[in-house]
C-alpha cells in the first residue's frame, strides 16, 4: 500500500535527473540482467547437452548477475512498496488508528533492519577489498557481487525510510482526526 503523496507521487513530482536516472538504472539492470541470465543458462545447456562440452565457471558469471538482479530488484520492490511482507495483522485489525500505527511501525522496523544490513554488507565488502578475495575459476573480485548487497541495502533503507515517513504522517493525521 502506497500512501497518497508517497514514492509514486514523488517519482512524478521530482522528475529530477538523479531521481529518474536512479529508477531507470534499476529498471535497466533488472531487465538486462534477467535477459543475460536467461541467455547464459540457455547457452550453458546447449553447450552441455547439444555440443557435449562445458563452459567451466559459467556459474560464477551467472551468480554475479543474479546477485545484482536480486538486490536491485529488492530495492525496486521497496520503492514500489510491492515487496513480500507478512501483512496479516492489518487484515484482521479493523480499527483505522491501530492499523495505521502498525503499518508505520512495521515500515520503521523494516527500515531499521535495512540500516543493519548496510552495516553488515559494508563489513563483508571491506573484508573482500582488504583480503583481495576472488572467485575460484575466473578470479573475479568478490566485491563485484558483494557490492550489489551493499548498494541494495542502501537503496532499500532509503526507500523504506521515505515510506516510514509517509506512513507515520498518515497515522498522525488519522489520530488528529484529519482523515
Amino acid at each position: 500500500m502506497i500512501v497518497e503523496g508517497g514514492l509514486k507521487t514523488l517519482e512524478k513530482k521530482r522528475g529530477g535527473i538523479i531521481w529518474n536516472g536512479l529508477l531507470a538504472l534499476q529498471r535497466n539492470i533488472m531487465f538486462y540482467f534477467s535477459l543475460i541470465i536467461a541467455v547464459s543458462i540457455t547457452i550453458g545447456a546447449m553447450l552441455r547437452y547439444v555440443f557435449k562440452t562445458n563452459l567451466y565457471g559459467m556459474e560464477e558469471i551467472i551468480s554475479i548477475f543474479a546477485f545484482w538482479l536480486y538486490f536491485v530488484g529488492g530495492a525496486y520492490g521497496a520503492f514500489e512498496d510491492s515487496h513480500i511482507k507478512a501483512d496479516v495483522v492489518s487484515s484482521f485489525v479493523t480499527n483505522q488508528k491501530l492499523q495505521s500505527t502498525l503499518i508505520a511501525f512495521s515500515t520503521g522496523v523494516t527500515a531499521f533492519f535495512c540500516f543493519v544490513g548496510i552495516y553488515l554488507a559494508w563489513g563483508m565488502l571491506s573484508f573482500s577489498f582488504l583480503r583481495g578475495t576472488q572467485t575460484p575459476v575466473w578470479r573475479i573480485p568478490l566485491w563485484v557481487p558483494q557490492g550489489s548487497v551493499f548498494l541494495g541495502f542502501i537503496l532499500m533503507a532509503f526507500y523504506f525510510s521515505i515510506h516510514f515517513k509517509d506512513h507515520f504522517k498518515k497515522a498522525k493525521e488519522i489520530y488528529m482526526g484529519r482523515i
